[in-house]
């Protein structure tokens, strides 16, 4: 199925979604960048179901109760009904876009107690939301955590009104509270994905259960207090007995920002009513592929220089750029290297006085630790000296809607040779972040100095694509 899903990448659905470019999925859910409608060259997220393979009446429903919330920490639904591709039903459901979400970064490193706390506060906001208003969002985990410019956001096409049953087409996980196996899906069960979600995210380890019925938990031997004690006071087997979100809250000292906004959206567009389609036994995991699928490293989607909330932030040095119009002036491309190396300091300096409602300060996003040696004396930076530019076909640039950020470590001897590459921020592409590897490793550098001696140097150097172009902004990081 997954082939087919790549195969209908061009196709439209309802008369009205081009699927752009096929971003990863499942044996049962595709995902795919389109864009929103009528809004034009605003890119969304459009997500296809097998209707064999779902409670089609049920889901179709959840998605319309979804579309009604408004909270600043919660992906918006746009549009969702009936399609049918190649003889094939299918349901759908047209989203916000998402750049990236906290399952890419957890396979790297685990977050720190100040980004754990600064990840956990938009959580703890969303949910008494959802709660207040009789739903449960039943999904929560590191991949349906999100990014969106520099908002933390919830997925949102797994909500669902408390006490709803979770169907047949759902296969259960440890993110999933016990009493979930008998279908139910209450306020108390979020508190234990929420707790399984905050071992993980400090640990890179998920909880285990020890004794003849799993009664006993046992959590990584690296889990700093209080968030210990909170994690076993949310995993209690017995819902009766989990930490209320409040409690959470209260216990680990976080503030909740303020989250409710006006329903930017409008309201959405509904599906003809749905029919009634019998659901087979056959599970399907129905956790949102959103366009954050840069896991699965297929996507071609738009992505910016701008700060990241899971991502390494790193002052920008001068970039430099290949156009494909060589045409332009030399003194247009001078102005435009002095706007990027002026500009973006500036709005990173913004950000971490002040980041928006939900967001992750900048000053707490993740730091490259290169575990280069710390120099006492006068330390003089290197220089990027031969910046090699990526090659793209047309063919490739064609393809690019918006922009392609892929980041890319590099570490440099004292000679000012590259010795190794590494991808610190892989991109939606594949082909894009093997080209940007490709290219790092040829680069060359005047070695940095420290005690009035050459040194060792560690780089980031951030490759941008567009189709009128690519750049690259080299930072170097240490020492």
């Amino acid at each position: 199925m997954i082939e087919r899903w790549q195969q209908w990448t061009g196709r439209v659905v309802d008369g009205t979604y081009s699927l752009r470019q096929y971003l990863g999925g499942s044996e049962c859910c595709g995902v795919f960048l389109t864009e929103r409608v009528p809004r034009v060259n605003e890119s969304a997220a459009i997500k296809l179901i097998l209707a064999e393979h779902a409670d089609a009446d049920l889901i179709l429903s959840r998605w319309a109760d979804a579309a009604e919330l408004a909270h600043a920490n919660l992906l918006s639904l746009f549009h969702w009904g009936r399609c049918r591709l190649d003889e094939t039903d299918l349901l759908y459901v047209v989203m916000e876009y998402a750049e990236e979400n906290l399952s890419q970064v957890l396979p790297r490193r685990p977050l720190s107690v100040t980004e754990t706390r600064e990840m956990l506060g938009p959580m703890l906001s969303v949910l008494p939301y959802l709660h207040a208003k009789g739903f449960v969002h039943g999904g929560i985990k590191p991949a349906n955590i999100m990014a969106n410019n520099d908002l933390l956001k919830l997925s949102s096409d797994g909500i669902r009104k408390s006490g709803m049953a979770i169907g047949s087409s759902r296969a259960l996980s440890v993110y999933d509270p016990p009493e979930a196996a008998s279908g139910d899906i209450t306020q108390s069960g979020d508190a234990w994905s929420l707790g399984v979600t905050m071992v993980e995210a400090l640990t890179q380890h998920l909880p285990g259960w020890t004794g003849a019925a799993q009664q006993n938990l046992v959590l990584p031997g690296n889990m700093p207090e209080p968030f210990q004690g909170v994690a076993r006071d949310c995993l209690h087997r017995d819902p009766q007995r989990r930490m209320s979100v409040a409690a959470i809250a209260s216990r680990l000292e976080i503030r909740i920002p303020s989250g409710q906004r006006p329903d930017a959206v409008g309201s959405p567009k509904k599906a003809e009513a749905p029919k009634r389609v019998a659901a087979p036994p056959k599970r399907c995991d129905l956790t949102p592929y959103v366009i954050t699928a840069v896991a699965v490293g297929l996507a071609l989607a738009a992505l910016f220089i701008g700060p990241r909330i899971f991502e390494t932030r790193v002052k920008t040095s001068p970039a430099i750029s290949a156009s494909k119009n060589e045409s332009e002036s030399r003194a247009k491309h001078v102005q435009k290297q002095a706007t990027v190396t002026q500009k973006q300091p500036a709005r990173e300096t913004a950000k971490e006085e002040q980041g928006p409602t939900g967001s992750v300060p900048a000053a707490s996003s993740p730091h490259i630790d290169t575990g280069a040696k710390k120099y006492t004396g006068n330390v003089v930076r290197g220089e990027a000296i031969n910046q090699v530019l990526p090659n793209v076909p047309q063919k490739a640039s064609d393809t690019i809607t918006g922009k392609v950020i892929v980041k890319v470590g590099v570490s440099v001897d004292a000679s000012g040779n590259v010795l190794t590459t590494t991808l610190v921020w892989p991109g939606p592409s594949k082909y894009f972040a093997n080209l940007s590897l490709q290219a790092a490793q040829k680069w060359t550098f005047k070695a940095a100095q420290a005690d009035e001696q050459d040194v060792p140097s560690e780089w980031v150097i951030v490759f941008q694509y567009e189709q009128t172009g690519t750049h690259a902004f080299p930072s170097e990081t240490s020492p």
